[in-house]
């Protein structure tokens, strides 16, 4: 979903194609630009490293991409087994060798469920994948697709923004690929969001334009009118929510989603900034939080009110969300399992926090004093107890979807949470040292080294 926290930044490999230079084990060189392809990559293993080598896939350097824009950038994911027989696969099982020539160039790659995008430096596109039954690729739009600025995707549909400020769609029609309903209207662009199914285009002239899956979104004609200077708009898995120029918030889709805020608009004026996590919004404003959306997942909040003062920010799990005051505490509220009950941490571990970093199951709080607190669901970072004794001088914490890594002042990292997203850090722990800085992507973490200057580290 669009919006999201920071420590759900996603994180693209820049694979650059060229001679020099090898990555032969857990470390590696960062060269000079040639040709570029982002790739994201989930295995760090010798096997992962031997074929991109194999295949001339070898400079490698980091480019960071927050995921606080307009809609999510997902991933592209390699699997394969550590025999010699196997090649390198994308998740839908076409060989990267066969990709190869398609990747020259490439600027970004963006992928749905089951169908990946690519768009190269020229704004041209390039797709492949299974994708769903029904799931046009882009062959009926191709001609269209020159000048392309930026790809968004929801679960199963691509749009494409030119730089004319036009759209392209294609994928599956009721997940917003058939956008000629709309098609007039989709001009003068300038960002676009999406839930599961349906998308939002935000337009120069502060208006809105929505379509795909009615119960997902893709129907805003009951609040069309309402949909005037509208600053920026933030979405759940099933609604959307636009925040006015003038404080206040518009809302449609699912009503369980967040779709329906009628039982809290008086009190939605002067917003501030709106937080989403799956099934419910948070909007802060003037220090105070009102939410909506399904109760159990954080819509509603009552049960915290009087403790929701002095709000300074808003960070959300899955399906639960905490926030912190300008005094340095903390109030969690939502599903127990997501880490919405923050109750098992003595209260006394729960003061004087300088930031708040999540997992999609978990919390961590990183304290004045360089310590951290952990809550949530256990296995994916809410139980940090098996490092404790190491999470001390802790400078900044980093998350996957299920797994923290904390870096530390004197350039260590410690990592905790579910191993095959990063929770497991042993393998490579005699090289974490002298780190930078440290970036995650769904399901796996790289660190960069200050010395030797500008080598790397996954796992």
């Amino acid at each position: 979903m669009s919006n999201m926290k920071l420590s759900e930044m996603c994180l693209f490999l820049t694979v650059f194609c060229g001679t020099c230079g090898a990555v032969s084990d857990a470390t590696g060189p960062i060269g000079p630009t040639s040709t570029i392809a982002f790739v994201q990559i989930s295995r760090a293993d010798k096997f992962l490293h031997d074929k991109l080598r194999q295949i001339g896939l070898v400079k490698i350097m980091l480019e960071f991409l927050p995921n606080d824009g307009p809609t999510r950038t997902d991933w592209v994911d390699f699997s394969g087994d550590a025999s010699e027989e196997h090649t390198l696969l994308f998740a839908d099982g076409i060989s990267i060798d066969t990709l190869r020539g398609s990747l020259d160039h490439v600027k970004s790659i963006h992928g749905t469920e089951r169908a990946v995008a690519a768009l190269k430096q020229d704004g041209t596109v390039v797709d492949w994948g299974k994708g769903h039954n029904g799931q046009r690729d882009s062959s009926s739009v191709q001609h269209q697709l020159k000048q392309v600025q930026s790809i968004y995707i929801n679960d199963a549909t691509f749009v494409a923004l030119k730089e004319d400020a036009t759209v392209v769609t294609w994928g599956l029609e009721s997940y917003g690929s058939d956008s000629f309903s709309v098609r007039n209207q989709l001009r003068q662009v300038k960002s676009i969001y999406s839930t599961n199914r349906a998308f939002a285009a935000l337009k120069r002239d502060k208006t809105v334009v929505t379509w795909g899956d009615e119960d997902y979104g893709g129907d805003s004609s009951h609040v069309q009118e309402q949909l005037q200077k509208v600053k920026s708009i933030y979405a759940t898995s099933k609604a959307f929510a636009a925040l006015k120029e003038d404080g206040a918030v518009v809302t449609w889709g699912k009503d369980r989603s967040g779709g329906d805020s009628s039982h809290v608009q008086e009190q939605l004026q002067d917003v501030k900034s709106i937080y989403a996590n799956r099934d419910a919004f948070a909007a802060l404003k003037e220090g105070a939080v009102v939410t909506w959306g399904e109760d159990e997942s954080g819509g509603n909040s009552s049960h915290v009110q009087e403790q929701l003062q002095q709000v300074k920010s808003i960070y959300a799990t899955d399906l639960a969300f905490t926030a912190l005051t300008e005094e340095g505490t903390v109030v969690s509220w939502g599903r127990d399992f997501f880490g919405g009950n923050s109750s098992s941490v003595l209260a006394n571990d729960l003061k004087n926090v300088t930031s708040i970093y999540a997992t999609n199951w978990a919390f961590a709080a990183l304290k004045k004093d360089g310590t951290v607190v952990t809550w949530g669901f256990w296995a994916f970072g809410g139980d940090s107890s098996s490092v404790e004794d190491q999470l001390q001088q802790v400078k900044s914490i980093y998350a996957t979807e299920k797994a923290f890594a904390a870096l530390k002042e004197d350039g260590t990292v410690v990592c905790w949470g579910k191993n095959t997203h990063g929770g497991d850090c042993r393998t490579v722990q005699q090289n974490l040292t002298n780190i930078s800085h440290v970036s995650a992507s769904k399901r796996a973490f790289i660190a960069v080294k200050k010395e030797p200057a500008n080598r790397y580290v996954m796992w």
